[in-house]
């Protein structure tokens, strides 16, 4: 087994988010398991690498963790061989994310940190927002993503 300071290099900064926000959603330290799901997905759909995380996936994530809102932004072409349809997919596996992939939009709900990931496939747009400040009138896309149950 590797010493603790050569595990850690091999972390990417991408996966250390990750491993921090199920981190804080759980309340408590994160089991290997769960780790091990998180790497999994993250190799298996080529975001292993932190220069294959296209930028708007890493500040929606940051975004959420650091509990900060984010204007809708137009979501740019990804350069990189990454398979994000996949990973969204993929990640509704790890519970503490509470992500649903509709088809045309995909939700991450975050109940500790208070907070609702949104991006949308067929108007090429994310988003973040507080829970609280989401309408339950399931007028929008954003909307009915915060009321989708799984």
């Amino acid at each position: 087994m590797p010493p603790p300071e050569e595990e850690a290099a091999t972390v990417s900064r991408f996966e250390q988010l990750l491993i921090d926000i199920v981190t804080d959603e759980l309340g408590d330290p994160v089991d290997a398991a769960v780790v091990a799901r998180i790497r999994t997905i993250l190799l298996d759909d080529g975001l292993d690498s932190d220069d294959q995380v296209p930028g708007w996936i890493f500040e929606l994530f940051q975004s959420l963790r650091d509990q900060k809102t984010l204007e809708v932004r137009e979501q740019p072409d990804p350069s990189t061989d990454a398979d994000i349809t996949e990973f969204f997919s993929d990640l509704q596996d790890v519970a503490p994310f509470d992500c649903y992939d509709h088809g045309e939009w995909v939700r991450i709900r975050l109940s500790r940190h208070g907070m609702l990931g949104f991006f949308s496939r067929q108007d090429a747009f994310y988003t973040t927002a507080k829970l609280d400040d989401v309408a339950d009138d399931g007028l929008s896309d954003i909307s009915n993503a915060k009321m989708q149950e799984r």
